[in-house]
């Protein structure tokens, strides 16, 4: 479970529904700046069980409210607003699965809508823990070169043995201040984009690609704080509860 910082003073009111489960109640209920901390229980049908703390304004560092991190260390989620002092951004969620995971899929469905008889030149795989790897082993038949920059030695170790045995492809090593001018495709898990430089009679454009946001269902959404972080909240949900909210 993961506890989303809501210090709007609102908070959304779980209650138990007709059926046994617990239903979220549109209206928010304004909490008093004397009395307003409070953790709520939220749970949807469908989604992972989380929860939503709220507090006053400026009470982030107070005693009742480090308390509340304490047992939530690294599960915690703050607003995008907040400039989150030392020791708080310690503790907080820091997501990294799951947009990893998401740049790979993107890749994935990026790399198999290129046709087969489209050859690429020159192309570099920036991935630190080369999750990536599978991926981009079924598309190297599209590939002329292929050059890669990783820090996890064994996984790309067993990526060259694997595109040699297959393919007779040999992987050559990039280092990180590699010049990128010369690849006509860019895939940087880590920084989440692809830089594509395709082919083309009418001449070279360089083409920047992202994986889109994450849509986030409305019953979700209208359970959170107004200033929550999606993002990071999507991520807790793949890393910490193991549901990946994009196949919703």
């Amino acid at each position: 479970m993961f506890c989303v910082v809501d210090i709007t003073g609102e908070t959304a009111r779980p209650v138990l529904g007709d059926k046994g489960v617990f239903a979220f109640i549109k209206a928010r209920r304004k909490a008093k700046t004397d009395e307003g901390f409070n953790l709520s229980r939220i749970r949807i049908e469908g989604f992972p069980l989380f929860y939503i703390f709220t507090l006053p304004k400026g009470k982030l560092l107070s005693e009742k409210a480090l308390r509340v991190f304490a047992a939530y260390k690294n599960r915690l989620i703050f607003p995008l607003s907040v400039d989150l002092p030392e020791e708080l951004a310690e503790i907080s969620f820091n997501q990294k699965r799951y947009s990893c995971e998401r740049m790979r899929v993107f890749t994935e469905e990026m790399l198999d809508s290129i046709p087969k008889k489209a050859r690429i030149g020159n192309v570099l795989i920036r991935d630190k823990s080369f999750v990536s790897a599978n991926t981009v082993l079924g598309a190297i038949p599209k590939m002329e070169r292929v050059y890669a920059y990783t820090e996890d030695e064994n996984a790309y170790s067993s990526f060259c043995e694997r595109a040699m045995d297959k393919y007779g492809a040999v992987i050559l090593r990039a280092n990180e201040f590699t010049d990128l001018r010369r690849f006509d495709l860019i895939v940087d898990i880590d920084g989440g984009v692809i830089y594509y430089t395709p082919k083309s009679k009418y001449g070279r454009e360089t083409k920047t690609l992202k994986p889109p946001l994450t849509d986030i269902p409305p019953a979700l959404k209208e359970a959170l704080p107004p200033e929550a972080d999606l993002n990071s909240i999507a991520a807790a949900m793949y890393e910490i509860c193991g549901f990946m909210l994009d196949n919703k």
